[in-house]
């Protein structure tokens, strides 16, 4: 019995060692591809585990409507809005360690038994401080103790009076009537109305008659509200002067006019040239977006209205048009004017390049301007340069840095012919 026994261990002590010899090892398991494997977490769930819950419940918040999932991300995209921390990074602070033992009188008690330290008294509450003391009273007959007042003395006037005066005269005595107040206010209605069409533009009711009536009215509402008082003056229609003249103007200015019409981008160019002898030299703001649309609005305009402006900018004479070529609108203005592909032969022409070219001696953004453009003139028009410059030649009160231009422009000029 115990030899049969032995023999069997034999035998499956073989059978085994065969089995693990001819046996091949099992294939790998493939990993899921959408899952991140990783270390198991505490002593049940591992990672891969953990992924397939967390994926399990955003299905249940995906974003099918983009107004009405990510209503303030698509407000925001709409209003043409960036975010700094993109572009700008973040600045850091040190971290301020304080090892300052601080007293308990200074920690304050919990928010049931006491007062924080950080609450305001209840004295400074009941008997506010007088911020503002417009005039001395004077003592009642009932008062005891109180000083007589001091005799009102009738000196002149001190050194606060007249600033007091101007500041009078300067602003209304209604609260926010001043100008300043009333821009704001113009731009901010705008922006609104502009928000709006924009919206209206990315619905698909755009493309219906009514959605297309829609649309025009918005303009329409775009186009007055940009008026003092949101009408037309006499005379016709006048953009208010400080939205041509202001950063926050001029990028509203900028926005609207590639949506406006070819009638009402003219009337922004018309009242941006009747308005060059009261604008400042220098603006606070270079807005580039201004610029462009400057520049690219003249090219979509008619022959007569493109004279009209050149008309406009010589009737200023050349002591006006010197100091407004200081401002990059203007020189983007007469960027779009001189490469009209129709203004080559016209007398309006070559009477503002009376005008301009003398001022070329003391002034270096006027070369500028002409190597700008003269890649795109035609033979008329090149000639035309040629005869104005010519006569520059020998003026004797041409600073060194604009004759060095001058030379630079003829000799590209010649070469172009």
């Amino acid at each position: 019995m115990m030899a049969q026994q032995q023999q069997m261990q034999r035998q499956m002590a073989v059978l085994s060692q065969q089995a693990t010899v001819t046996r091949p090892p099992p294939p790998p398991r493939p990993a899921p591809t959408d899952l991140q494997l990783t270390a198991r977490v505490s002593e049940r769930m591992s990672g891969a585990e953990l992924q397939l819950i967390i994926r399990h419940q955003t299905v249940a918040v995906q974003m099918n409507d983009v107004v009405g999932d990510d209503f303030y991300h698509h407000f925001w995209m709409m209003k043409g809005g960036q975010s700094k921390a993109s572009t700008q990074p973040l600045a850091s602070q040190p971290a301020v360690v304080s090892t300052e033992r601080k007293p308990n009188e200074q920690i304050g008690q919990s928010l049931g038994a006491a007062t924080v330290a950080s609450r305001t008294p209840m004295a400074s509450v009941r008997a506010p401080k007088p911020l503002i003391v417009l005039q001395d009273e004077q003592p009642q007959e009932g008062d005891e103790g109180a000083e007589p007042s001091a005799p009102q003395t009738t000196a002149g006037p001190t050194a606060e009076e007249p600033l007091t005066a101007a500041l009078a005269t300067s602003e209304p005595s209604t609260p926010l009537a001043a100008e300043r107040w009333q821009i704001r206010q113009q731009i901010d209605v705008a922006r609104h109305t502009l928000i709006e069409l924009r919206v209206h533009a990315s619905s698909a009711a755009v493309m219906t008659p009514e959605g297309q009536q829609l649309r025009h009215s918005l303009l329409q509402r775009l186009f007055h509200g940009v008026h003092v008082n949101g009408e037309a003056g006499g005379g016709g229609p006048r953009i208010s002067t400080a939205l041509l003249h202001t950063a926050k103007g001029q990028k509203l200015l900028a926005d609207l006019m590639p949506l406006w019409p070819a009638p009402f981008t003219y009337t922004v160019l018309q009242a941006f040239a009747d308005s060059l002898a009261i604008c400042p030299s220098h603006p606070s703001a270079h807005i580039s977006s201004f610029s462009k649309s400057m520049a690219a609005a003249p090219k979509l305009l008619p022959l007569e209205q493109v004279l009209t402006l050149l008309r406009t900018l010589t009737e200023h004479g050349a002591a006006v048009l010197k100091q407004a070529l200081l401002r990059p609108e203007l020189t983007a203005l007469l960027l779009g004017l001189l490469c009209h592909q129709h203004v080559s032969q016209q007398p309006e022409l070559a009477e503002f390049y009376v005008l301009l070219l003398p001022l070329g001696c003391t002034c270096e953004p006027i070369w500028t301007l002409l190597h700008a453009v003269l890649p795109s003139v035609t033979a008329g028009h090149r000639a035309l340069l040629r005869e104005a410059t010519g006569l520059l030649q020998t003026t004797p009160a041409m600073n060194d840095v604009c004759r060095r231009q001058m030379q630079q422009f003829t000799e590209q000029l010649n070469q172009a012919a």
